[in-house]
């Protein structure tokens, strides 16, 4: 069943309190076959280095998927490099020293190379991809490489086109070959677009290969997140926890303590990572703490909630990128709620004061059908631009519906989806962010959304 994916969480309507007492990962079982997803190389080691050792010991196998082979770091690259100006081929050199960095990370931490899987999608572009960069589509142009498709020989994915089905095919390719029992993969909520895409390209996957694979338990890592985790700075003798926005949300979190001497690894691995030091090295070593977090969502079910009784909402918003001055000075999203009825979606954005001219928003619904390829289906933004502008799209294309109703007030926002757009889905994978330019204030994790 495509609902036994999401195996790390709890969705109810509401909210629950966060203990420091995180119930423990269950054990792994020898000759499991453990599938690490990283969006960039180090993010395998800031999140699962101690899940890493801890299933090698256990006799698992262990294989780590790189999405990307991080070549967008600009200020890192120039710093490393001691260049001010950088040229597209420095660009994909350094996305292959990264590939380098993350075989010598794991080999510290024990994982075979021929375990090692990259793919090599372009860094800062996948969750554009996502959105936008499916069948009729012009493949995405990396800014900084100027590549269109994977330009590493030596990658998985060598030559594939920057596009949805691109990224959808490699790795229902690699589930079908690994058949993994467990998935470790980046965060929904994570703040970082390639952490966000991956996650989304996963589940999608997955929904896929239901019924050709055993299903996987799925467990997020969350790596981005505003401040998060502070202290910085290396502090092994320290515990972490989720976010204080995450902490009280509808996730269930799990733990797994490491042991001094995976502390000692993981922190060994993370020091593979020249190129990431001279920028964020304080940083990365601040997930060295006691301890490795994971914790998902289930789907929303919305096909039992009528409408008398209330609605669905999220909880947990995350804070783009803007210093904290300014973020405190604008409207933010106060709640996000939704519903279905009479073959429509209804969605109600509310925010914490009267909306400022110069905020912008954007509410995503993308559907998922049994009966239609996802690369298929629409991809539905609805854009709200300041000072007053409404513009659909599907994809990159820019659309007409005069079925689409919005209702704007001081400080709401109501917008009424006939399925119609969105080809009557199974399912919606649905978000919503707010941003200032082209920074965003802040957003929703991406959720999926059972509708039938």
């Amino acid at each position: 069943m495509v609902k036994e994916i999401f195996f790390i969480g709890l969705i109810f309507i509401g909210s629950m309190g966060f203990s420091a007492d995180l119930p423990e990962i269950k054990p792994f079982q020898k000759q499991e076959v453990i599938l690490v997803l990283a969006p960039h190389p180090d993010d395998e080691t800031v999140g699962c280095a101690g899940i890493i050792q801890k299933a090698l010991v256990e006799g698992c196998a262990v294989y780590v998927a790189f999405f990307t082979n991080g070549d967008h770091n600009e200020v890192a690259f120039k710093l490393y490099e001691k260049k001010l100006v950088l040229n597209p081929k420095d660009y994909i050199k350094m996305g292959e020293l990264r590939r380098k960095e993350a075989i010598a990370a794991a080999e510290v931490l024990g994982v075979p190379r021929e375990n090692l899987i990259f793919l090599g999608y372009p860094d800062y572009g996948t969750l554009k991809i996502w959105e936008q960069h499916w069948r009729n589509a012009p493949p995405y142009r990396n800014f900084l490489t100027r590549a269109t498709n994977v330009p590493y020989p030596e990658n998985y994915s060598y030559r594939a086109e920057y596009k949805g089905e691109c990224i959808l095919n490699d790795l229902k390719s690699i589930f079908l070959k690994l058949r993994p029992s467990r998935i470790f993969v980046s965060h929904p909520a994570d703040t970082n677009v390639d952490h966000r895409a991956l996650y989304n390209f996963t589940i999608v996957a997955l929904m896929d290969m239901e019924g050709k694979i055993p299903t996987p338990l799925v467990y997020p890592y969350l790596v981005h997140f505003g401040r998060w985790p502070y202290p910085y700075q290396y502090h092994p003798d320290l515990m972490l926890t989720p976010p204080g926005r995450l902490a009280n949300s509808e996730i269930l979190w799990e733990n797994y303590n490491l042991t001094d001497g995976q502390g000692q690894k993981k922190l060994d691995a993370l020091g593979c990572y020249k190129s990431q030091e001279v920028d964020r090295g304080y940083w990365l070593v601040s997930f060295v703490k006691r301890n490795e977090i994971f914790g998902g969502y289930r789907i929303i079910n919305l096909t039992g909630i009528q409408p008398v009784e209330g609605e669905a909402f999220f909880y947990g918003l995350a804070e783009g990128d803007l210093p904290p001055e300014i973020l405190s000075q604008k409207s933010k999203i106060d709640r996000f709620s939704f519903r279905k009825e009479n073959n429509k979606l209804f969605l109600q954005v509310k925010f914490n004061k009267v909306l400022e001219k110069d905020v912008g928003f954007s509410i995503y619904a993308f559907g998922y059908s049994r009966k239609i390829p996802f690369p298929d289906m629409p991809k539905i933004s609805i854009s709200f631009l300041p000072p007053d502008r409404i513009v659909l799209r599907d994809g990159r294309n820019v659309i007409f519906n005069n079925d689409l109703v919005v209702n704007r007030a001081q400080e709401e926002v109501f917008v009424e989806i006939p399925l119609g757009i969105l080809k009557d889905p199974d399912f919606i994978f649905l978000a919503m962010e707010s941003w200032l330019g082209e920074i965003p204030l802040d957003l929703t994790a991406w959720r999926l959304i059972e509708i039938k």
